[in-house]
């Protein structure tokens, strides 16, 4: 018994492998889940529009808690780079908030799958990511996000908020976050200027 079991076992295998390479002929050499694998996973044209945010930036950000108040401003800096062989940008921030030291990262790139730019930040104030999606202007220089985040402050999850980042320049770029106010009503209340450092 034991002796036609290896004759069989190979008989098996041998048939499988003959019926593998017809089949892998017969579809260019790819199955089908690969060839969607390697269509969405693959970095492409919209991933390379974000190349102008790699480098070293110099920042200066203003916020405002109440739309009716003056802002506060503070300084930083973002080292920007490409991760996971061209598929994100990740981001590192480093400044201070408050008299606070402040260190946040972004991981930004776009979802072939979705169509559409995807951007996760965290940092060292908050336990919570925040998310956010979007889409590119026609002119390639200008990305409207859309996200949630919880606001500890009024004690709201998943608040909504846009986000809006505008390429000036190859050394200037700008990055605005809208807000809701008690009332409802919609304001700037952060604007962050990115100036490549030389």
């Amino acid at each position: 018994m034991k002796k036609l079991v290896i004759p069989v076992a190979l008989a098996i295998l041998s048939g499988l492998m003959g019926a593998d390479v017809l089949w892998s002929q017969e579809t260019g050499g790819q199955d089908p889940m690969m060839q969607l694998m390697m269509k969405y996973g693959m970095p492409g044209e919209f991933h390379k529009k974000l190349d102008g945010l790699i480098g070293s930036w110099d920042l200066t950000t203003k916020w405002w808690m109440d739309p009716k108040a003056p802002p506060q401003e503070s300084k930083g800096t973002a080292e920007c780079s490409w991760i996971m062989g061209g598929r994100y940008v990740r981001e590192n921030v480093t400044g201070d908030v408050m008299n606070q030291p402040f260190h946040g990262m972004s991981i930004s790139g776009y979802n072939n799958f979705r169509q559409e730019f995807v951007s996760l930040w965290i940092d060292n104030m908050s336990t919570s990511f925040m998310f956010m999606t979007g889409a590119m202007d026609k002119d390639d220089k200008t990305i409207a996000y859309q996200g949630t985040y919880d606001d500890i402050m009024t004690g709201q999850k998943d608040k909504k908020f846009r986000v809006v980042t505008k390429s000036i320049d190859s050394d200037h770029r700008v990055y605005e976050w809208y807000d809701f106010a008690p009332d409802g009503k919609e304001f700037m209340s952060m604007e962050v200027s990115y100036t490549r450092k030389k």
